[in-house]
C-alpha cells in the first residue's frame, strides 16, 4: 500500500482523537510507532554556523537556490518526505531529549510520526530547488525497526568528500556593470593539484557565483580569474587575476574577490 506524507499525517489525527475516546472509557491502546531520522555530514556535529555543509552542495534552505532533503520511507508503508536540508525538527518529541549525548543535538532532523509496527528502509537523498535529485552527496540507505508505542531513532552519516569555492566581483571608481557595457563575467577555476578545471558564465550584475557555485570540486588549491564581457561576448577585460582559493571536503572556501577599474576596462586609455 503506498501512501502521501498527507495521509500519514491525517492519520495522526485520527488515531489521537480515536486514543482520547478509549482512554476516555478507563484504557488506552498504542498501535503505532514514531521514527525520528537525524542526519550529519562527514561524522562531525552539525555547525551552527549559516556556513554549513548543506551549502557545499547548495541544498541548503538558506542558499540561493535552496533545496530539500528527501526521506523516504519503504517498509509496511510507503511515502516520501522533503524538508530543508538543514531542518531542525521542532516537533522533536521531548523525551527524544534525553538520548542524546549532546545538548541541544548538533543534528539534522525529522520527526515521523503515527507509523504501523514494523521493519522499515530509510532512504535519505538530496534535491534541488527544482526537484532535481543531486548525484552528490550520494544518497545513504538504512533500515529501522518501529515498535508498537516507542519512538524509533535512525542516525544517518553522509559522506561529503567534495568542497564549494565562490567568487566575487565588483568595480570601484563609481563604475557598474551597465556603466562599462558588461553584460557576462566569465570565471575561471583551476585545480593547482589536478582538482577541476571549469569556466562559467555568471550574470554581470549579480555580483557572484552563488546562483550556481563552483561545486562539486575535489579539494585542493585553485587558482581564480574572472574577465567581462559585452552582450555579444566580446571581451571587455581580458583575464584578470582573483588569486587563490583551498577547497576542503565538506566546507565552502574562504570567498575570492576581484575588483576592476577604468584602467581594466579601457576607460583610461
Amino acid at each position: 500500500m503506498r501512501a502521501t506524507w498527507s495521509q500519514v499525517r491525517k492519520s495522526v489525527v485520527v488515531m489521537a482523537l480515536t486514543s482520547a475516546a478509549i482512554a476516555a472509557g478507563g484504557c488506552e491502546i498504542v498501535d503505532r510507532g514514531d521514527l525520528v531520522v537525524t542526519w550529519r555530514f562527514n561524522d562531525q556535529p552539525v555547525s551552527r554556523s549559516t556556513d554549513d555543509v548543506c551549502a557545499v552542495f547548495n541544498a541548503s534552505g538558506r542558499s540561493t537556490p535552496s533545496g530539500l532533503a528527501r526521506i523516504e520511507v519503504t517498509g509496511p508503508t510507503h511515502f516520501v518526505d522533503f524538508v530543508v536540508c538543514d531542518n531542525r525538527d521542532v516537533e522533536y518529541p521531548l523525551g527524544f531529549y534525553k538520548d542524546m549525548t549532546e545538548a541541544p543535538p548538533y543534528v539534522y532532523a525529522v520527526s515521523l510520526f503515527d507509523l504501523t509496527p514494523g521493519t522499515y528502509q530509510v532512504r535519505l537523498s538530496f534535491v534541488d530547488h527544482n526537484g532535481r535529485d543531486l548525484e552528490h552527496p550520494v544518497p545513504v540507505e538504512s533500515s529501522v525497526k518501529v515498535h508498537r508505542g516507542g519512538r524509533a531513532r535512525l542516525d544517518v552519516n553522509v559522506e561529503v568528500p567534495f568542497g564549494r569555492a565562490d567568487v566575487t566581483w565588483n568595480f570601484s571608481g563609481g563604475l557598474d556593470c551597465a556603466g562599462v557595457g558588461a553584460k557576462t563575467a566569465e570565471v575561471h577555476v583551476v585545480g593547482q593539484g589536478g582538482g577541476e578545471d571549469e569556466t562559467r558564465g555568471f550574470d554581470c550584475a549579480a555580483g557572484s557565483s552563488d546562483a550556481t557555485p563552483f561545486t562539486p570540486l575535489t579539494p585542493d588549491t585553485y587558482q581564480v580569474s574572472v574577465r567581462l564581457l559585452d552582450a555579444s561576448g566580446g571581451d571587455l577585460t581580458g583575464w584578470k587575476d582573483a588569486g587563490s582559493t583551498t577547497v576542503e571536503a565538506g566546507i565552502t572556501a574562504e570567498s575570492v574577490a576581484v575588483s576592476f577599474d577604468a584602467t581594466d576596462v579601457g576607460l583610461n586609455h
